[in-house]
């Protein structure tokens, strides 16, 4: 059972006599991180596949149907995640938000161009219409000034889901992403839509629905060329020099067993020749990423999707603006991944509002990007340790609770031999709700776009594994992890948290964070400085019993030196562990 510590019950009193209303802390797990599952991690030995191109040399794609009748439980689960739902064609019970005569308007719509492709900068105002016929949703894209020119489209596929809902038309022989997207939370269309200025075209001084045979200029903002790649398996793309068209083909929509598994057609052959001969099914020709690779794999393969930049040989040969946004070629196994695409950074290729100007990610999709910063990355912490690709999980598709998946490594005798878990168990900030990833992994990547309920959307984590602190936010404007509950109640993250009487400014936060660890570091040198001046003072027969009270002296230093929060996860328990420790020298150096 965790005590709670004074300064939670000294603050408890302060909510109370103020008359703030405040809800039962959330339950912790006391149990042991070494009682829990261990999570999978890569090991450092050399990879069991050295390529994915000559591992899978001579196989195809099959299909995740082939799949079913041998790993219904897998294929089930795969089934029922997101990965799954990637690219859906139209059905009435998956389409979420209603269609019925919805009118959008869009005012300056973002990439609306004249028939010389020229960027239009004026201020104008578009509208569409959302309509139904039967089992059809259908959009129209209307003319103000001459109805007869309006364009009505026929939603094909629905991309995606869990934070935004977003739809491809098909426009002549080509498929388009539309200008409306879903945001789940808001259960409200975005604003500012998505690049709606694309269906649009500029003329004589107005914006007039862009005709079918107008979207062949602008041809390479298609599906097949910016989103193909990610969302279907096996997408080989063509050009019709004649027809200017992009095209190309595909095994499957969605992401796929075979995205991370790998082209399964030997290993089909094979599961059909062991199960006819009767005889177990051995050295196979499929990948398990988390067994079978090591952690540059498993990264770099997760990354061919949750990365953003331009496939490398299509930019060389068409330019940046109708270069593919996917590699293309890449195998589980692989990894020469930067060989085949180059991703967007701060610093280099890319849109600056993509990323927070230390590089980090201000945008989705970009998870790669701030792994292979972090120290998990070299100590072979994955995708995989933490997320379950093929799982439909409620949170994210994670193993676990958020935050035993921390505490698996991040306890004294675990993974990363450090107290983490044990020096926040009781503190005001644990006591109140606060996990690891509030701080390590703060909400500071958008993915949905702002609407009419919410202006500015944070919703996806960061993946540094850095703490997001006020000094981010003086040297690169960034959102801080302390800006998630510091604000009044109803807009914070942890809604049970009593926010609006606690830190109300950066300024005031930075000298919070400074003011403890300050005050934690200076009282180490001082535990140090009296250990030391206990051991040069021992002398006689009470040497064997006062060393022992200098153990215990040491260990309670190191267990908060280890922490590496110089007191921030628990300023309480550190300095009380101080203190206990300057006071067992003190008594050693006076008894001698």
């Amino acid at each position: 059972m965790i005590i709670r510590s004074f300064a939670w019950q000294l603050l408890t009193a302060v909510l109370l006599t103020t008359g703030i209303i405040w809800l039962p802390p959330l339950a912790w797990s006391s149990e042991s991180a070494s009682s829990v599952e261990t999570l999978p991690v890569a090991s450092g030995k050399a990879p069991t596949v050295s390529s994915g191109q000559k591992y899978f040399e001579g196989a195809t794609y099959a299909g995740s149907e082939s799949c079913k009748s041998c790993h219904e439980k897998a294929y089930t689960s795969w089934k029922n995640s997101w990965h799954s739902k990637a690219n859906r064609p139209v059905r009435p019970e998956i389409m979420d938000p209603n269609f019925d005569n919805v009118e959008l308007k869009f005012t300056k719509p973002k990439k609306l161009m004249d028939a010389k492709g020229k960027a239009v900068k004026d201020k104008v105002t578009v509208s569409m219409r959302l309509h139904r016929e039967d089992d059809k949703f259908l959009f129209t894209i209307i003319d103000s000034s001459n109805p007869k020119n309006n364009q009505t489209h026929e939603v094909a596929f629905v991309r995606g889901g869990n934070w935004e809902q977003h739809y491809y038309a098909k426009v002549g022989d080509n498929l388009f992403p539309t200008p409306m997207r879903w945001v789940v939370a808001d259960k409200a269309w975005r604003k500012k839509g998505y690049n709606p200025g694309y269906w649009w075209v500029y003329k004589d001084g107005q914006a007039v629905p862009r005709t079918p045979d107008e979207f062949l200029d602008i041809n390479y903002r298609s599906v097949e060329v910016k989103c193909a790649g990610c969302h279907q398996l096996g997408y080989v793309p063509a050009y019709d020099k004649e027809t200017k068209l992009w095209n190309g083909t595909r095994v499957e929509y969605g992401v796929t067993c075979e995205h991370c598994h790998g082209p399964g057609s030997l290993h089909n052959e094979q599961a059909r020749k062991a199960e006819k001969d009767g005889v177990k099914l051995e050295n196979t020709a499929i990948i398990n990423p988390v067994t079978d690779l090591t952690s540059l794999q498993q990264i770099q393969l997760c990354a061919t999707c949750h990365i953003r930049g331009n496939n490398s040989a299509s930019m060389k040969k068409f330019g940046k603006k109708k270069s593919f946004g996917f590699q293309l070629g890449f195998l589980p196994g692989d990894q020469d991944l930067h060989d085949r695409f180059v991703p967007w950074t701060y610093f280099g290729e890319g849109k600056i509002k993509s990323f927070w100007p230390n590089n980090q990610n201000r945008k989705n999709r970009q998870q790669y990007l701030d792994l292979v910063q972090s120290k998990h990355f070299t100590e072979g912490i994955t995708c995989n340790t933490c997320h379950s690709t093929c799982s439909a999980t409620a949170n994210r598709d994670l193993r676990m609770k958020k935050e035993d998946i921390c505490n698996n490594c991040h306890n004294e005798s675990g993974r990363a031999k450090r107290p983490n878990m044990e020096m926040f168990m009781g503190s005001t900030m644990q006591m109140a709700g606060v996990t690891c990833v509030n701080c390590h992994m703060p909400l500071v990547v958008y993915g949905s776009a702002g609407t009419d309920k919410v202006k500015q959307h944070w919703d996806r984590r960061s993946h540094t594994f850095n703490s997001i602190n006020p000094e981010h936010k003086d040297r690169w404007g960034m959102r801080v992890a302390c800006d998630q509950c510091h604000v009044k109640p109803e807009k914070g993250e942890i809604s049970r948290v009593i926010k609006a009487y606690a830190i109300q400014s950066n300024e005031q936060s930075h000298q919070l964070l400074k003011g403890h660890q300050t005050a934690i570091r200076e009282k180490i040198t001082t535990a140090q400085e009296a250990i030391a001046a206990a051991e040069k003072a021992l002398i006689g027969s009470k040497v064997g019993a006062a060393q022992g009270k200098l153990a215990q002296a040491r260990q309670k230093v190191s267990f908060v030196v280890l922490d590496g929060s110089w007191g921030f996860h628990n300023f309480t328990k550190a300095n009380a562990m101080l203190d206990e420790a300057i006071g067992l020298a003190s008594a050693v150096k006076k008894a001698n």
